[in-house]
Parts: C-alpha cells; structure tokens; sequence
C-alpha cells in the first residue's frame, strides 16, 4: 500500500519516517499536525499536506501522484517529484473548473488565443481537458476566482522549471530538493488548502433562461437590469457566454442572445468589444465558413456600431462588396432604388472605411454623389456622412480622386454631374488650410471643368 503523501523535511533532509507523529492522509480527512510535531521545534522545517478545505479535498489520484512525489524526492529525484506536483496541481485546478461550472469558465477564454476545446464527452478528466491549453486554464481559473495569483504564478513556474530545469541544463538550472520542497508549500497553502468559491450566482442565473426559452418583453428587460449591474468579470463571463449563444444553431438562444448583447455591449471595454469583431473576422476566414454564423455576428456589429472592430482586412472585405453593390446598381438601366438601397447598406457599416479598401470605396461613393446626365437618385442622402467625416490627408485622396480616376471622371462631361463635382471640392478645400493643398483642390477643380 502507498504510504499517504506527507512531505517533511530536517535541516533539508526528506525522510519516511523521522515523523511518526504525523497522522495517516486520507483523502476524507487530511494530514494533521499533531501536538508533538516536530514542526514545534524552531530547529526543524516541516511540510505537511494540511487537512484541506471541506467543500473541496483532494481526491485519491492527487493523493497518490502527490505520495509518489515524496518517494521518488526521497530516492534522489528532484526533476521527476516537480512533475508530479506540477500534475497534482493541474489537476486539481481542472476538477475546480469542472465542480464550480464549465459553462462558466468556457466564455472567460473564448477570446484567447490557443486551444480551448473542452470535450464535455470525455470519460477521464485528462480526455475532456485535452483539448485546452494550460495557461488558457490558468487565465480562466483565475478570472473566475477559483484559484488565486500566487497559485497561478506557482503553477507557472513549475511548468517552466519543469521544462527548462533538467539534468541537460547547466548545474544552476537543475531543480534540487529545496525547489521542489518549497513549491510544495506553496501549493498546499495556496491551492490544494484552498476552498471552493460560491458559483457566481448572479452570471449564472441568465444561463439557463437564455437556452432554454423565449423570453417575454418583461423577462429580458428583467436580465438587461441584471447585466447592467455585472461587474467587469462577470460582464465578461456573460459576453462571452451571449456571443457563444448568438451563433448557436438553436434559434431561442440565438434569439435570446440577440436581445441582449446590445446590453453587455454598452458596458462593455474597449477590449472585450473586439473579441466580437474578432470573431466575425475568425468566421470569415475559416474554412467551413459558416454563413449563418458570419450574418449572426454581423447583423450584432451593425446593430451595435460595432463594425470598426473588426480587423482591417475582413472589414475591407465588407466594404469593398458594398462598394461593389453600389456600382452595379450606379451603372444598371432605372436602377436608382438598387442605388439608395446599396447605398444604406454601406451606411450602415459606417464611415469606418479601412486605408487598403479606401479608393474602390470612395470612388464609388463619388460616382454616385455626383450623378449623371439625368441627375442623381437619392442615395447621395446616405453617403453624406461619408463625406463630412472626413480627415486632412482622407480629403486630399479625395480630391485626387476627381484629377486622375477614370469612374469618377465618366459622367462629369456632363453639366449636372460635373457642377455637383465642382461644389464638392470646393466645399472639401475650405475644410483645408495649408497653402499647398489648397492649391491641389484647385488643380482638381480646373481638371473637372475641363472635361
């Protein structure tokens, strides 16, 4: 039978049996220092695996791993103990995940890079955790507060020695007994001692309601009120878990999740607003491409002002095919009500317009501001804001659009078109005020009358 794991030590020394008043460990009751311990004596140090919180004992497995760790520590192997407390640890830190909720824990790591695949179907806990990375572990253990900063620093740090500190290394990088010892210690005092938290009960209680219903009027503005007073880890939690809901192929949590995001996307940092965006551009550029899932996501950014978060190049992507909408419906016989709908579309993206997707953009934007022969519909209306917002060195591209581009050139030999064209550099050159560039318009301006 393996003795029960206790770690003891005099004067750097590990011994079986120099203790015998130590109590049997047992994963119900604990180790427990009894009266007479030498850990009384100011000449001794002793390690010793203290009864563990109630809620949360350590279970057979860890008591073992962590048994055999004081043996081979015994017989002269430093490296090989650190692994097994390095496994004892994360052990223990996935069945934390696991009891305190894994639907909580999923959505804190969702936007991270790595691996964070949790097969729920998984029989051992190994086979359900293979799929997510350590450190992505650690980040959500921690952000849920199911392990502190010292027990994560700690793991960190076994995980590096245990990687870097072999007997390849160079004497001064191998683990001796006093590493492992030490790590020991702190594990016990800052992980293996440590309780189980409450769940969050206010994060999880929009949870189940979300799956597994359609919510009534009353019941999401009930939620929104409860979202609004989230704190910023639970609003994390709760954003991650919504977006999660939102490209769900089951319509009520989609529909549900669609509700109220706009909610969490209000209070939500700057930070956590990009993960949306980063999604939708993930999305786009796998290879399943899951249509549902990218029109789910950008329908929410649009909803939510939010398409200046995507990255630059899914965003170029989105306004280069309006763009091209746009010009299908500008160069189309009758096709003024194409026009103002292409035109609202792009609109509704917002003047967001990335720097490589800038000219078949405005250029378009321009053909259509200025009109043809017969004169211009109302999508111009739409695309006014595209033009107002612009900046110094964004005006001045625009105006060399009028000297040198050929489809914003095509209708302005006519009277109507090229006026409104005259009209808008003049309006962009008073937004100017170095001497240069206002002479730049102005070269623009001659260019178009000439035509």
């Amino acid at each position: 039978m393996k003795r029960p794991f206790q770690w003891s030590s005099k004067r750097s020394a590990v011994s079986r049996n120099d203790n015998p008043s130590l109590s049997q460990f047992s994963p119900r009751h604990g180790a427990r220092i009894m009266a007479d311990s030498p850990l009384s004596s100011p000449d001794s140090q002793v390690l010793v695996l203290q009864e563990p919180s109630e809620n949360f004992p350590l279970e057979s497995d860890e008591i073992e791993v962590l048994s055999e760790a004081r043996e081979l520590l015994k017989d002269g192997y430093p490296g090989h103990a650190l692994i097994n407390l390095w496994n004892a640890a994360l052990r223990n830190v996935r069945r934390r995940v696991e009891a305190y909720g894994i639907d909580l824990f999923l959505p804190t790591v969702s936007d991270k890079p790595g691996r964070s695949r949790y097969d729920k179907t998984g029989d051992t806990l190994a086979e359900r955790w293979e799929g997510v990375d350590t450190l992505l572990l650690l980040d959500g253990a921690r952000k849920l507060g199911l392990i502190n900063k010292k027990s994560k620093k700690i793991i960190k740090t076994i995980n590096w020695m245990r990687n870097h500190a072999s007997p390849a290394h160079r004497k001064p990088e191998q683990v001796e007994k006093a590493d492992v010892m030490s790590f020991a210690l702190l594990l016990q005092n800052n992980l293996f001692n440590q309780p189980l938290p409450e769940p969050g009960h206010t994060v999880d209680a929009i949870f189940d309601p979300v799956r597994s219903e359609s919510l009534s009027s009353d019941q999401l503005e009930t939620l929104k009120e409860q979202i609004r007073s989230f704190s910023n880890e639970e609003l994390r939690t709760c954003f991650g878990f919504l977006l999660e809901q939102l490209t769900s192929e089951k319509p009520i949590p989609s529909e549900n999740a669609h509700e109220l995001l706009p909610v969490a996307w209000e209070h939500s940092t700057e930070d956590l607003k990009s993960t949306a965006g980063m999604r939708f551009h993930q999305a786009q550029m796998s290879d399943e491409r899951n249509v549902p899932k990218i029109n789910k996501l950008l329908d929410l950014l649009v909803k939510v002002d939010g398409v200046r978060y995507i990255p630059e190049s899914s965003r170029a992507d989105l306004y280069r095919k309006a763009s091209e909408r746009l010009s299908e419906a500008k160069d189309s016989s009758y096709g003024w009500d194409d026009e103002e709908s292409a035109a609202r579309t792009l609109s509704q993206f917002g003047t967001h317009v990335p720097r490589i997707a800038f000219t078949q953009v405005y250029r378009e934007i321009l053909a259509v501001w200025c009109g043809n022969y017969w004169g211009r519909s109302d999508a111009h209306e739409h695309l006014g804001k595209f033009i107002d917002d612009l900046q110094r060195d964004d005006i001045r591209r625009v105006i060399g659009l009028f000297g040198d581009d050929e489809r914003v050139q095509h209708e302005l030999h006519y009277e109507k078109p090229k006026s409104r064209a005259i009209d808008l550099i003049q309006r962009l050159k008073d937004n100017l005020t170095i001497a240069t560039h206002k002479e730049e318009a102005e070269k623009a301006i001659e260019i178009v009358s000439s035509l």
